[in-house]
């Protein structure tokens, strides 16, 4: 028989939704869908004779998340279409920040003869305008790469699904800050503008992309935050998926203009390392604890290293000083977090050993509520630390310590309680 279907280009208006039925119960039908969205906007949507509303669209969206648990949505989205306003465009904006796609296309309007839309309406948004609004979509795309996302999706899975993943996902995403730092403090590659001046970038894009290039920051967190749990999932079409998010993301690094194809590869060759020599130190955490402790123990002496190296190595005075800032900032921070997740580890093994499994309106309480105080505590303790440690960064050490302290203990104290809710 067949091995697997995934299902491609489906259309949003008159979906058949005893289909969602097939994908839930059937093995080999794939927890995926291509749905082709193309916008949200009223009245874009009724401009592209697309036969569906926003609302119409964002309810069938939900019913798809519903009645099939885990399932990867892509989805191809137009910008530039005749008669698209700024307020169309934002609107599609804030639906893709809300929906979250696991993978979305996107693509600027271009007229072919014959069609409706170039029989009936001129082509009056202009190819810069096109270009702009291309560029802020996909700039979406590369924060999925960010350390706040990163960091987020690391203490989701680490409560909720896997604390095997989430400790794995952390110190990928840990010894990758280490050495992404190291080299771009060591090779000092400015950023591809600064090189060449006709280098073309997004503007938009310029403001949050300072210090030095080499190698891509935000292609590195991708690893932690999709490549550690490709690597430890066996859903082969989830694997597949984030494999693909990795990949999208470290384009978008390079579409928008910020990274070269040098900077991007290094980190991509650096993620892949750290995934697979880390993998087996998470796979036999349980049977042997003792290697994650050496793990650990390693990780610490080598972000002790780093700060050593930050604090004494004698740099040239053309040092970019937001670079080295950053870099003495993740230094400390590195190292605190370490020896947090060494404390963790050995407290939770010892004497918490929380679950991680609850129903599912427990898991979202758990989670908004958890996340909500760690936020909170990130920012409430960053000025009184500066101001203690006279701003040197060491403060940035200790604040993302008690962080990891309350993600990795406090909080997970009550992770019994949620485990009982809605229990018969």
């Amino acid at each position: 028989g067949v091995k697997w279907i995934r299902l491609h280009y489906a259309y949003p208006n008159q979906f058949p939704l005893e289909l969602l039925d097939v994908m839930r119960e059937k093995p080999n039908v794939c927890r995926y869908l291509d749905i082709a969205l193309q916008h949200i906007s009223d009245h874009m949507l009724e401009r592209m004779h697309r036969h569906v509303t926003k609302e119409d669209t964002i309810n069938l969206l939900r019913t798809i998340r519903e009645r099939v648990p885990g399932i990867h949505i892509r989805t191809t989205l137009m910008v530039g279409f005749p008669g698209e306003t700024e307020e169309d465009f934002n609107e599609l904006l804030d639906f893709v920040r809300e929906q979250r796609f696991e993978r979305m296309g996107a693509f600027a309007y271009s007229e072919e003869e014959g069609t409706y839309s170039a029989l009936h309406y001129d082509d009056d948004v202009p190819e810069e305008v096109k270009q702009q609004r291309l560029d802020k979509l996909m700039a979406l795309v590369t924060n999925l790469g960010g350390e706040t996302v990163f960091i987020a999706a690391a203490i989701i899975v680490f409560w909720c699904i896997s604390k095997k993943c989430g400790y794995y996902m952390m110190t990928v995403g840990f010894a990758g800050t280490i050495i992404n730092q190291f080299l771009k403090l060591w090779f000092r590659i400015p950023r591809p503008w600064v090189k060449d001046p006709n280098f073309s970038i997004v503007e938009s894009a310029r403001a949050e992309a300072t210090g030095y290039s080499f190698p891509s920051g935000h292609t590195q967190n991708a690893f932690a935050t999709l490549g550690a749990p490709a690597r430890y999932t066996k859903n082969t079409v989830l694997r597949i998926v984030l494999i693909l998010l990795i990949v999208l993301t470290a384009f978008s690094r390079m579409y928008v203009g910020v990274h070269t194809p040098l900077d991007v590869g290094v980190s991509l060759g650096i993620g892949l390392i750290l995934m697979f020599v880390l993998y087996p130190f998470f796979r036999d955490m349980d049977d042997k604890p003792k290697r994650i402790y050496i793990l650990f123990a390693v990780f610490i002496v080598l972000a002790g290293a780093f700060v050593a190296f930050v604090e004494l190595y004698s740099f040239p005075a053309d040092l970019d000083t937001g670079n080295y800032a950053s870099g003495l900032k993740n230094a400390y921070m590195i190292l605190f977090c370490a020896i947090g997740l060494l404390l963790v580890f050995h407290l939770d093994r010892k004497y918490i050993n929380f679950p991680t499994e609850a129903v599912w309106w427990a898991q979202i309480i758990k989670v908004a509520v958890g996340l909500g105080v760690t936020v909170g505590i990130k920012a409430a303790l960053k000025a009184p630390l500066l101001a203690l440690f006279g701003g040197h960064s060491v403060a940035h050490g200790v604040r993302y310590f008690v962080v990891i302290l309350f993600a990795g203990l406090i909080w997970p104290m009550t992770f019994k309680f949620f485990s009982k809710l809605g229990r018969r």
